[in-house]
């Protein structure tokens, strides 16, 4: 089943619930921001429980920049305390909005795979007692997880985890990851990497419903023609075909994406 996420938002691919989805870029892309967009999106449709785990924010920021996402507020003048009234009115309703949502935020430099599952599960017991149930758990980033191999490593044992952990609660299970550069030494992660630089990270797509990859198109076109469009490329879909890509726009002040599609 894939959670919907509002008509030509990440068109043709839906998060599917008992799946890991990974969404990476190049560091600096907007990963964070398309997760607070997502999730803004699932949270107006009232609909979803959700449960966000942060190995390397504090719970605080990223709730802000969840909060500037939602009001379409600039973050940075938000954080100095220098926007308009009408931008704090904004920011106050959409505030009120966000303390309404099924949303569970928690922040460890501590967290592991297993650490991740063991208090999921916990929130799932919860849930259950109250005949509801997860639907929706985001990582912002595995890479900060404290069982993560490294930049090459094999991580099809952290994977695995993730995996059972979408299986056992039945929920989307969605991750950001860095591709970072990579010495000269090593292989050279491309700008649109395909699926074999993510196996070079050490990535099984076996274990893997769908690995989406952001690209700036900015910072690939000198002249500059699609400034603030992000490309989603679909780099592995176990249920369908991939190779495909869509554009969307991003809004770098408020730090969201727009959900129509170009």
């Amino acid at each position: 089943m894939a959670i919907q996420q509002g008509p030509g938002f990440l068109p043709g691919s839906g998060f599917r619930r008992g799946e890991v989805s990974i969404i990476s870029s190049r560091p600096g892309q907007g990963k964070t921001a398309y997760i607070t967009s997502v999730l803004n999106n699932l949270i107006i449709s009232g609909k979803c429980n959700t449960a966000v785990f942060l190995p390397d924010m504090p719970a605080a920021e990223f709730f802000s920049r969840l909060t500037a996402s939602r009001a379409g507020v600039d973050y940075a003048k938000a954080q100095r305390g220098v926007v308009t009234r009408d931008a704090w009115l904004l920011l106050t309703k959409a505030m009120a909005g966000l303390s309404k949502a099924r949303l569970w935020i928690s922040a460890s430099k501590r967290f592991s795979s297993n650490s991740v599952r063991t208090e999921t599960l916990e929130l799932t017991h919860v849930l259950k007692l109250q005949k509801k149930k997860l639907d929706v758990i985001f990582i912002d980033s595995i890479k900060y997880l404290s069982d993560c191999p490294g930049r090459c490593g094999d991580k099809t044992d952290m994977l695995r985890v993730l995996k059972r952990l979408a299986e056992d609660t039945g929920a989307a299970v969605v991750c950001t990851y860095s591709l970072e550069a990579l010495c000269e030494d090593e292989f050279i992660v491309r700008a649109r990497p395909q699926l074999r630089d993510f196996r070079a990270c050490g990535v099984c797509e076996d274990l893997v419903g769908l690995i989406v990859n952001m690209v700036r198109s900015e910072y690939c076109d000198s002249r500059g023609d699609y400034k603030d469009t992000v490309t989603l490329d679909i780099v592995w879909n176990s249920s369908g075909a991939y190779g495909q890509a869509h554009s969307i726009r991003f809004d770098p002040n408020a730090l969201r994406f727009y959900t129509e599609k170009l």
